[in-house]
């Protein structure tokens, strides 16, 4: 279950000393929490302001609550609308519904195109729930990174009428640099990842080819491998 909280004093996105001192207040709290509820059987993560509860649905949903109002104390409020939750299809009984209406947590889903619903949440930037939720949300994933690389390209193709501008630079660091499909297979199974590697791999080429006007079957293979992206075979690594 993914806990989301927001505070009573506004801070500018971007302020240095807010994640710091947000950190700091919500220490001691998640720490009351942990040490109740593992004493039920369950168990809380927490890293900067993602917080995550897990435990069996009557310990957790409980401990929810009595999360809120040890927040209250320090000026901080859950965010129900943002938290999600999951559990395997095999407990989801009438029983955890009814624990989770009460509570007002809304279950993590995703949906294809043909309205197809998937459970799951996300943790830590990463799916987590049924195999076609994991595949659903890589595949929106792969769309979303593909789009960038296709705007690149188009900004970076020497015929370009419109020169590189900031926007250029802001896509370079996002899709490029700092490259979420590399993320993506280093904290997810292989078995997941293969087609989101081979589409992006794929696309990189296109990117590379249309940039340079590099015709890809005109070198050796030798060449042609080392021009492309290694983040399918980092997967199997």
């Amino acid at each position: 279950m993914h806990l989301s909280k927001i505070g009573t004093r506004i801070k500018k996105q971007g302020d240095t000393e807010a994640m710091l001192n947000f950190c700091l207040g919500i220490n001691k709290v998640n720490k009351l929490t942990l040490e109740s509820i593992r004493q039920k059987g369950g168990w809380l993560l927490a890293g900067a302001d993602d917080t995550y509860i897990l435990g069996p649905p009557d310990v957790a949903f409980s401990e929810v609550k009595l999360q809120e109002e040890r927040l209250k104390l320090i000026g901080l409020e859950l965010s129900y609308p943002k938290m999600k939750c999951f559990i395997a299809e095999e407990h989801r009984n009438e029983t955890y519904h009814q624990a989770r209406e009460a509570t007002g947590i809304a279950e993590g889903i995703i949906e294809n195109e043909n309205s197809d619903t998937f459970y799951g949440v996300k943790a830590y930037g990463v799916p987590i729930g049924t195999k076609e939720y994991i595949a659903q949300w890589l595949d929106l994933k792969s769309k979303k990174i593909i789009s960038n690389l296709r705007k690149l390209s188009d900004i970076l193709d020497p015929n370009a009428i419109v020169p590189a501008t900031r926007q250029c630079l802001w896509l370079l660091i996002l899709s490029c640099l700092q490259f979420k499909g590399n993320y993506f297979v280093r904290h997810i199974p292989p078995q997941f990842t293969e087609l989101l590697c081979n589409q992006i791999d794929s696309e990189i080429n296109n990117m590379t080819a249309k940039c340079f006007r590099i015709d890809f079957s005109t070198l050796s293979p030798f060449i042609r491998n080392a021009s492309t992206s290694q983040s399918n075979w980092e997967a199997w690594a």
